[in-house]
């Protein structure tokens, strides 16, 4: 299980590459990739589409185990890791945000947000109990027994965020969490999930394309075929989420 230790994980020299029908030798799509992600410190990596982001974030979140170099989860070498072991930590320690939500559409806010406590095997009371309040702690207090169709998008979003802080994770990865809302709804959503992360100590990378929704984050990265470079963003002329206010359907 993860700790409170020097570091959550640590990549150092991480390639992926992915064979294509019209290429005579693999795409590189992450290329020699070093990051150590700590508790309590929320990381951007901000890049185009195509660049490698989503590809670094599923060997972060021990979803893709064909990459080389070496990555260590709590200072244990994931590579030594059998397929159980990897699952049972996604399901309690790392919690996932995507772009599209990832909704079951037949189950209600709270059947949605109980499915990542099944994964984790949390017993139902204490399931029940959690999902309740993540909930609410994200503004759905009043909308526990509606369907994703009955939520406007940001609703949705916040049902998503959620789900990934309902087993109390250590580490939470969003994959462009905000890239299918409005500009004043995004912010309101990533506002929310940033306020979640502070409050719990919980480490947090959000891959984007977005800079204004980057500058959140405390540590900035950019990445660009496949290079992951440390980076600075450049300042705003207003301050992120200062002039938003959240609301409970944004």
């Amino acid at each position: 299980m993860l700790t409170c230790g020097e570091a959550l994980i640590e990549a150092r020299q991480v390639s992926v590459t992915v064979s294509l029908p019209n290429r005579s030798s693999p795409l590189v799509v992450v290329n020699q990739a070093n990051l150590t992600v700590r508790p309590g410190v929320s990381y951007s990596v901000v890049g185009p589409s195509g660049s490698g982001k989503t590809s670094l974030l599923s060997v972060l979140g021990l979803l893709n185990t064909a990459y080389s170099g070496s990555l260590m989860v709590d200072g244990i070498d994931a590579s030594t890791l059998n397929d159980r072991k990897l699952s049972r930590l996604r399901a309690r320690d790392i919690g996932f945000v995507f772009q599209r939500y990832s909704l079951v559409p037949h189950m209600t806010a709270l059947g949605n947000v109980l499915v990542s406590c099944a994964y984790a095997r949390v017993g139902r009371s204490l399931a029940l109990n959690r999902a309740k309040q993540v909930l609410a702690e994200v503004g759905l207090a009043e909308k526990l027994h509606e369907r994703p169709v009955q939520l406007s998008g940001g609703e949705q979003q916040r049902v998503a965020i959620a789900r990934a802080l309902v087993n109390h994770p250590r580490l939470i990865l969003a994959d462009e969490p905000t890239g299918a809302l409005d500009t004043d709804t995004g912010i309101s959503v990533m506002r929310s999930l940033i306020d979640r992360v502070r409050e719990a100590s919980i480490a947090l990378v959000v891959v984007t394309h977005d800079e204004t929704l980057a500058e959140a984050c405390t540590q900035h990265y950019t990445m660009e075929r496949g290079h992951l470079r440390p980076a600075v963003l450049p300042e705003l002329n207003v301050p992120p989420y200062a002039e938003v206010s959240t609301v409970p359907g944004g």
